[in-house]
């Protein structure tokens, strides 16, 4: 099934899933873990417009590199390549404290061993009143993603969510293989 902001790399609808985090042109979006596809950058950079900003964060130098040349061809200017450790608080010096409307989290926390040292460190860039959008790999085994024993379960979300200034304000399916949370900041 072919939808709207989806390619064969991707496995949900990454601008779906923008719109349903309120991004609109203007906003100032992070993609923290961004990932070789750029799926999240690029169609943030799209719903911003020119007038808009979108960092694309990641520990790999390699992927940062990828995405660039992915960015140069989609002629995105609005992007901005961030190279972080999401795990280290203030690590990313580029994004001013509490400046971002809408930071995205899509299968980053899965592969990290301190999820609550890379949320606290996302929820430093959102905006009071703005909005941490999730997107993980559901609990359960699938044919495509981590072990089981990596994936993350909302329940391990809330009390990090809490100590951040984080409200979980909806959980819903983001497609065949992963749910998604938006949380609003305090």
């Amino acid at each position: 099934m072919y939808m709207e902001g989806m390619n064969q790399d991707n496995l949900f609808d990454a601008a779906a899933l923008l719109k349903r985090a309120g991004v609109q042109e203007g906003m100032t979006v992070a993609d923290c873990g961004v990932g070789r596809t750029a799926a999240v950058t690029l169609a943030a950079a799209q719903l911003v417009g020119e007038r808009g900003v979108v960092y694309a964060c990641d520990v790999v130098r390699s992927v940062l590199d990828v995405v660039k040349a992915k960015v140069e061809l989609a002629h995105a200017g609005n992007v901005r390549l961030v190279w972080t450790d999401l795990e280290v608080y203030r690590a990313a010096k580029q994004i001013i404290d509490e400046s971002v409307d809408v930071v995205v989290l899509a299968d980053t926390l899965s592969q990290s061993q301190r999820r609550a040292a890379m949320l606290h460190e996302c929820a430093r860039m959102v905006k009071p009143g703005g909005t941490l959008l999730v997107v993980e790999w559901k609990p359960d085994q699938t044919v495509l993603g981590p072990k089981v024993e990596h994936r993350l379960y909302t329940e391990e979300l809330k009390p990090i969510a809490e100590l951040n200034r984080l409200e979980i304000l909806e959980e819903f399916e983001a497609g065949e293989y992963h749910w998604g949370a938006l949380l609003h900041k305090r």
